[in-house]
């Protein structure tokens, strides 16, 4: 559990940036995938699920 934000996901992957316009500070992502540690967190093609569970093995 994410100790920062309680009842938040651990990881997050953002994906497809978009530009609403000429101003880079405007960029933003499209999609947010979440996860909890130990949990897999699908990534985008052509990237394999990423297994997080190694990372709670003490």
């Amino acid at each position: 559990m994410n100790t920062d934000h309680p009842g938040e996901p651990d990881l997050m992957a953002r994906t497809d940036p978009v530009l609403p316009g000429d101003d880079p500070t405007e960029a933003h992502y499209a999609t947010d995938t979440k996860a909890n540690l130990g949990e897999p967190l699908p990534l985008p093609a052509p990237f394999p699920t990423l297994d997080t569970s190694p990372f709670t093995e003490g």
